[in-house]
């Protein structure tokens, strides 16, 4: 008998109490926040009733205390990749020899940090029985609440832009993060039974080509026999004595048609199910191929100015390294790419092949002269071969149904710190249009669509505001190059003269009337406290980046001439979450920091902290070259 129950585990609704308990530390060793997990339901469906909630990024581990025999196992809900073939949970087993499990930390654990921020499901196993709970990820930097606000308001800009298409966790259907779908699951499926499909469709065609059937006749002439005609003969005398009288067996050919009426409609319904995956993979295939071609243009052109100036003496060889070093970076996402096209290729020439050999007898083939029916029923004694097809479709009905209502493979969002990026890139563009600028032709949306690739926004996504005076091109992450010859070689115009570097987001400046360039404002967007970005005595990672950025160059060709601007870079912003105890506006030799953030004000709408020291400095710099 237990006495100590602060190790014991309430299983709600039951009589059942674990002689353990599981708890989650959580922050730097010696100094843990623990959560212990002292509730749990019977039911997945009920995983909701018991949410422990943990925050975002730092290092955490299990630690199981109790008075229990054998082993409890922890039933972890992964992140699964896309193309990951195992979605199977990872397990952790807990021992009295082995009663700690370090699960993440910082630079000490192989992997990455497992959750993105919103709700996974878990399960604990003892003796053979499942205990299920839930564990809510909240952001590091912003509340909950905050963050629901920042995903609503990207989806309202570019639909589905927070979601990660390349990950997706399982759910249920009593609590999802969102009603979609994930088709890869389906699609690996399709692959995995490609040869069963097709193979199915095969035997069911050579068996249903024509159906034979036999019954027996008296006649006055014998045309054939078989066991049963020589069988009947001997066993009636009437007909074994008689001389004008044979039993004969008579042969009637028909078609099966009750079950080539009811597998055609199950073939229509699968060739449109199977023919939305086919465009789905196409599309994706295309988006990336084109990706493909930029970059090879690219490598191209390093390969042509390599070649020139490794000829040149003056040039030193640290400025021939870079241009090298830049090339071999592109030349690993040349590779990452092909390797991504050349797998969704071969997916697409699996689901076509099992959408060809369908398309074909349905139109061409067997079923073609088959009449519809709007009301058809299952037929009865049934071939094995129709038996097999509709095992294999159904099953893969199945499979649709499992992933759509039951359990659920769904994207989980992108990264907090990514999804503030967007944030403030789009936030941006809201207050451009405060500012009484307007785009000319494309809305907001339609430029930022094509700089879209599996739902995630590209570096150098480009979208272009004007008014009377001015041009502004406000651009997301475009790498800075180290030479002004490579930044006129893409059009990007500005260069580092040193190691490349890359801005999370820059506003270009130009007359309207002449094009004529007139400054820069770079915006450094950081997911971190403010403890870590600023320092008044020394100076963080962040503070040299920002220190570094007013040494940019902008370089142009005008009447032939290389022209240089400089000292194109009029103000270096800082943004970030928010502080409780810092200014909401900091000068420092670095540049300016400000806090940005949603904030529910007293009408419970929200408004943004720090969008008027935005608007004060954009609109003083845009008041300087009027």
């Amino acid at each position: 008998m237990l006495t100590n129950l602060d190790h014991q585990t309430t299983i709600i609704d039951s009589n059942v109490l674990l002689p353990f308990q599981i708890s989650i530390l959580i922050g730097t060793k010696g100094k843990e926040e623990k959560i212990s997990l002292n509730q749990l339901v019977l039911s997945p469906k009920d995983a909701h009733r018991c949410v422990y909630t943990i925050q975002e990024l730092k290092r955490f581990l299990f630690d199981i205390r109790g008075d229990f025999t054998g082993k409890v196992k922890f039933q972890w809900n992964n992140l699964y990749h896309f193309q990951q073939e195992d979605i199977a949970d990872t397990i952790y087993t807990f021992s009295k020899k082995n009663p700690n499990i370090l699960i993440y930390e910082h630079g000490k654990t192989e992997n990455a940090y497992p959750w993105r921020c919103g709700y996974y499901q878990f399960c604990i196993i003892y003796e053979e029985q499942h205990f299920y709970g839930m564990i809510k990820i909240e952001p590091k930097n912003l509340s909950y609440d905050q963050l629901e606000w920042i995903q609503e308001s990207l989806n309202q800009q570019i639909n589905g832009i927070m979601n990660d298409p390349l990950y997706f966790k399982k759910s249920t259907s009593k609590f999802t993060q969102n009603g979609s779908v994930y088709f890869w699951p389906i699609i690996r499926f399709l692959e995995l039974h490609q040869t069963q499909l097709i193979t199915a469709l095969q035997l069911f065609k050579v068996k249903h080509k024509q159906k034979i059937d036999k019954s027996y006749v008296l006649s006055k002439k014998q045309k054939r026999i078989d066991f049963k005609t020589i069988q009947w003969s001997i066993m009636h005398e009437s007909i074994k004595n008689s001389k004008n009288i044979v039993i004969q067996p008579q042969l009637t050919i028909s078609n099966y048609e009750n079950e080539l009426v009811y597998m055609k409609q199950k073939i229509y319904q699968f060739l449109l199910t199977l023919n939305t995956y086919i465009s789905f993979v196409r599309y994706e295939f295309q988006k990336e191929a084109e990706k493909l071609k930029q970059f090879e243009t690219q490598i191209n052109d390093l390969d042509q100015i390599i070649s020139n100036v490794s000829k040149n003496g003056s040039i030193t060889e640290r400025e021939k390294a870079k241009y090298r070093q830049t090339k071999t970076l592109k030349q690993i996402e040349l590779d990452n790419l092909s390797v991504g096209l050349y797998e969704k290729r071969r997916i697409i020439d699996s689901l076509n092949k099992i959408h060809d050999t369908y398309y074909r007898e349905y139109f061409e083939g067997i079923f073609s002269k088959i009449k519809d029916k709007s009301a058809f029923t299952f037929p009865t004694n049934t071939t094995k071969s129709f038996s097999y097809l509709v095992h294999l479709i159904t099953l893969f009905e199945k499979k649709i149904k499992e992933y759509g209502k039951k359990v659920m493979l769904i994207p989980v969002y992108k990264p907090t710190f990514l999804l503030y990026e967007y944030f403030i890139y789009f936030s941006l563009c809201q207050l451009l249009k405060k500012l009484q600028f307007t785009t000319e032709e494309e809305s907001i949306a339609e430029q930022v669509l094509q700089y879209i690739k599996d739902d995630e926004l590209m570096d150098g996504a480009k979208v272009e505001f004007v008014n009377k005076q001015f041009k502004l091109k406000l651009i997301y992450n475009e790498i800075i190059e180290g030479s002004p010859q490579v930044a006129l070689l893409k059009g990007s115009h500005f260069f580092s003269g040193d190691e490349s570097k890359k801005p999370d987001v820059r506003l270009d400046l130009y007359n309207r009337k002449t094009g004529k360039f007139c400054c820069a404002i770079l915006f450094e967007v950081k997911y971190s406290p403010m403890f870590n970005i600023y320092q008044p005595v020394g100076n963080t990672k962040a503070m040299e980046q920002m220190y570094k950025y007013w040494g940019l160059k902008y370089v142009e060709r005008i009447d032939g001439k290389l022209s240089y601007h400089r000292k194109p870079i009029q103000e270096v912003i800082c943004l970030y979450p928010g502080s409780n105890i810092h200014r909401k506006i900091i000068e420092a030799g670095c540049g300016t920091y400000i806090q940005y953030f949603p904030k529910k004000n007293n009408q419970q709408h929200y408004e943004i902290i720090g969008e008027k020291e935005i608007l004060t400095i954009l609109g003083n710099v845009l008041q300087k070259y009027m």
